[in-house]
This record gives C-alpha cells, sequence and structure tokens, in this order.
C-alpha cells in the first residue's frame, strides 16, 4: 500500500510517498481503507516540529474516514465494508491504518467521507473550547458561525457597545477608522 510519512523534520518537502505493507488488524483493532483523512495543526507540528513524534520516521494523519477493511479478535458492533470514521493516533496518511474499536464511529445516514474525517479531532477540540475554556454552562448564550466573513469580534458586544448584525456581503465592507 502507499503511504505518506517523513523521515526528518522540516517544509512539506520532507513528506515522502512509500510503498509499505498493509497492517493487519490484532485483537480490538480495526483496519480501514482509507478514503479521507484529515490534516490539522498537530500534523503541521509535528512535520516541522516533532510534535508527538515518537521516533522517525513517522507516519502523520490522526483522523480518517473510510470503510472497514478487517476485524480484530473481539471487536464488535462493526462490519467489513460498514462506512466509519476513527481517530487514530498517527498513520492516517496512508491507503490502510489501523484503529483501536473504541475510536470508531460508524457514520449515520447522509453524513458524507469527506465530511466525517473532520470530525474526530474537530468535534473534541470545539467541546473543550466551548465548555472548558469558554466555560459555557446551561443557561448562557454563544455565538457561533460557519460564514468566516462573519466572525466573531468579542469588542462588537463588550459592556457599552451596541451589537451589530454580521454582514452578508463578500467580502465584507470595510469599516472606516474610529475617530477618537
Amino acid at each position: 500500500m502507499r503511504a505518506i510519512e517523513f523521515h526528518e523534520y522540516g517544509a512539506p518537502e520532507v513528506l515522502r510517498l512509500v510503498e509499505v505493507t498493509a497492517p493487519r488488524p490484532g485483537p480490538g483493532q480495526v483496519a480501514i481503507d482509507v478514503a479521507w483523512a484529515g490534516v490539522n495543526f498537530a500534523d503541521v507540528k509535528a512535520r516541522a516540529e516533532g510534535y508527538r513524534v515518537g521516533e522517525l520516521p513517522y507516519r502523520p494523519g490522526l483522523e480518517v474516514s473510510g470503510h472497514v477493511r478487517a476485524l480484530g479478535e473481539g471487536v464488535d458492533g462493526l462490519e467489513v465494508g460498514q462506512e466509519v470514521a476513527a481517530l487514530v493516533a498517527g498513520g492516517g496518511y496512508a491507503e490502510v491504518v489501523l484503529a483501536e474499536a473504541p475510536a470508531v464511529f460508524p457514520l449515520p445516514e447522509g453524513l458524507d467521507l469527506r465530511t466525517a474525517a473532520t470530525l474526530p479531532t474537530v468535534l473534541p477540540t470545539a467541546h473543550a473550547l466551548i465548555h472548558e475554556v469558554g466555560r459555557l454552562r446551561a443557561g448562557r448564550a454563544s455565538w457561533c458561525t460557519e460564514r468566516p466573513e462573519a466572525s466573531a469580534r468579542p469588542s462588537a458586544n463588550w459592556p457599552g457597545r451596541r451589537a451589530r448584525e454580521p454582514s452578508t456581503e463578500w467580502p465584507p465592507p470595510r469599516r472606516r477608522p474610529r475617530t477618537p
């Protein structure tokens, strides 16, 4: 199978396409035929600086989506050929990756593989930022947007400032500088 790995830290040019043997699942593991792999900041930091890299060569990729290829002994609740997303400890930049069964999630109907590949790290990160860092609790409000042009500006709703409706124009209109 083909995989992408790096043997030294640096710019994207250190990434190499290699041919390796496809892994087989051990007990409690799932082999996944990778359709999509997420590219995250942690992957970039691993390549550039060695963030969370145990040894070289290293195969990045922390989240994937695809189809179950094979099940290791003791894995229940999944079927060969089933569409899944998974959080892996690395190695997602490959045609086949191993994942621990508890970190493999069957996809609900209507969720495409491309979108699913982004979910295993993005959703927990968003949850942690909202609930742990932002301390959002019942009875409190938060504003989220999926439109980059309507990004939240904390100063827009500070006490004493009038809240504005987000712009729906793209590119957003330029505001004139405030005069004191």
